[in-house]
């Protein structure tokens, strides 16, 4: 059979190289489009492994009500004679994380986080309101020049078990541009600022600074106090904020993305039970603001919040529970969309290329009847006969297959990295930027927060992907060009199954 093969292929050289390059344009695309799709489904699993889909735990929403407030909240007399009403139920603690650990299987991380007030003794923030109102000089209703420049270092501090795991970052709303993230039980006194914040003050990774808490944060009587003693935090990494920032007159300083700052829990802790002993004679229920719990398998998430719900430490009296799958569709839906697209085109090239192959081996078959009739007078089994067909056309595969995999080395990555970017360009939040009139009245109306232009869907997967031909993908194609190929010949030379030995005679005439 194999010598009877390479006769045929070398005595019809013609009609072997025109089926070389027409199973190397089948190859070709097949080779590129199995690429792609094998990259990308790989790229989505890992995204899916990582985002997956949340479950935040955190404090009830139903505080204006009068029963919460009766039930959860006390009385407590703030030392500049002030009273006012805290929360003093349940809390958020690592009691609770636990327990919802241990109850609910599934949950393959978790992100507890909470956030305070700092002062910045020697930093300068992004300017705002209060400098503004220090330039402007509008004093009066209280407002002095010490209680300007207060609030003018004043800004906003925020604690998390992982900083990578915080919303903003898991968006793409904030990128980390230089350094690493920080993890509160290894990286004690370790903090995050923006790159427009270090910019401004001249930092650099490894530089320190302090936050402090001033007496400005309950009473207006000695606003430059300082209580307690500072902590002195290092500069581990470098955030960009993704999109526009508000900012100028109108904005407050503590409301500018550019002045946050990321640190440990233990820092945010100190500085709220400074603020509260030195404000007020009650100390704060030790808590978390929120607590995230990331999903493994996506599909199993409304039967893990069902399990959730049912914990005896959880009461939707004092507890919200929701479902935050914003970034998960944001990230994974433009991946997916891609990966459905490439399965369809493999999927139709494939069919185009069994429909061309039966037509293309019908023809090449009977052309060759007489050639059929000979070998089945010789003895030579039907199945054998179309074996040889399936060996020629094979061999032709698998040096069409061959130099395909060659040629299409950079053609995946080229085309599925454009049709990466398009998606994730379609998939972006549309960002109107609010004119100065609008910002005025955001102000006025104290919105100015939702101008911001951050926004939790934006997408957060990779933007690059390597698309590379592997030698697994070479198998899978000649693989599945063998079957089509088998399965064309014997389309086309079912004909010989139905020859009856008259058939032959007469063909042989």
């Amino acid at each position: 059979m194999i010598k009877r093969t390479r006769l045929y292929l070398t005595r019809k050289y013609k009609r072997s190289i025109l089926l070389f390059f027409l199973l190397f344009v089948i190859s070709f695309s097949i080779a590129v489009a199995l690429s792609i799709w094998n990259s990308i489904n790989t790229v989505t699993k890992e995204v899916e492994r990582s985002l997956g889909t949340s479950i935040t735990l955190k404090l009830s929403s139903a505080t204006q009500t009068e029963g919460f407030y009766q039930d959860y909240t006390i009385d407590v007399m703030y030392k500049d004679g002030n009273r006012y009403r805290c929360y003093n139920g349940p809390p958020l603690t690592d009691d609770t994380i636990r327990q919802v650990l241990e109850g609910v299987d599934g949950f393959i991380s978790y992100n507890a986080d909470d956030d305070t007030y700092g002062h910045l003794d020697e930093l300068k923030l992004i300017p705002g309101l209060w400098d503004s109102t220090i330039r402007k000089e509008l004093w009066g209703g209280g407002i002095t020049p010490e209680v300007g420049e207060m609030f003018s270092r004043q800004t906003m501090v925020f604690g998390n078990t992982d900083s990578s795991l915080y919303s903003e970052f898991r968006s793409g709303s904030f990128s980390l541009v230089e350094g690493r993230h920080l993890v509160s039980a290894q990286d004690q006194g370790k903090a995050l600022i923006s790159d427009e914040l270090a910019k401004l003050n001249g930092l650099e990774i490894g530089n320190t600074f302090d936050v402090s808490v001033r007496a400005g944060f309950v009473s207006n009587e000695t606003p430059l106090v300082r209580w307690g003693e500072p902590r002195t935090l290092e500069i581990i990494g470098i955030f960009h904020v993704n999109g526009y920032q508000p900012s100028g007159d109108y904005v407050a300083e503590t409301d500018n993305t550019y002045n946050y700052i990321f640190t440990d829990l233990d820092t945010i802790k100190y500085l709220e039970h400074v603020s509260y002993q030195e404000g007020q004679e009650h100390l704060p229920v030790e808590r978390y603001r929120h607590v995230t719990f990331f999903v493994e398998d996506a599909a199993r998430l409304p039967a893990m919040l069902e399990q959730m719900r049912n914990l005896e430490c959880i009461s939707s009296s004092y507890y919200d529970i929701s479902v935050d799958d914003t970034m998960y569709k944001s990230t994974v839906d433009p991946l997916n969309t891609i990966r459905n697209l490439v399965a369809g085109l493999v999927l139709a090239v494939a069919a185009g290329c069994a429909v061309v192959l039966c037509v293309v081996f019908t023809m090449w078959v009977r052309s060759r009847q007489k050639e059929i009739a000979i070998y089945l007078s010789m003895g030579l089994r039907k199945t054998a006969v179309l074996g040889q067909f399936v060996l020629e056309a094979a061999l032709v595969a698998l040096l069409a297959g061959a130099v395909s995999f060659a040629a299409c080395q950079k053609v995946p990555d080229l085309i599925g990295n454009r049709m990466l970017a398009s998606t994730i360009e379609a998939a972006q939040p549309k960002v109107e930027e609010p004119t100065r009139e609008d910002i005025h009245q955001a102000a006025q109306s104290g919105t100015t927060s939702e101008l911001f232009a951050y926004v939790s869907g934006t997408y957060a997967g990779p933007e690059n992907i390597d698309f590379t031909f592997g030698a697994v993908d070479f198998l899978v194609l000649l693989l599945l060009e063998l079957l089509i190929i088998t399965g064309a010949i014997c389309w086309a030379g079912r004909f010989i199954f139905e020859w009856e030995p008259r058939k032959i005679m007469t063909t042989l005439k």
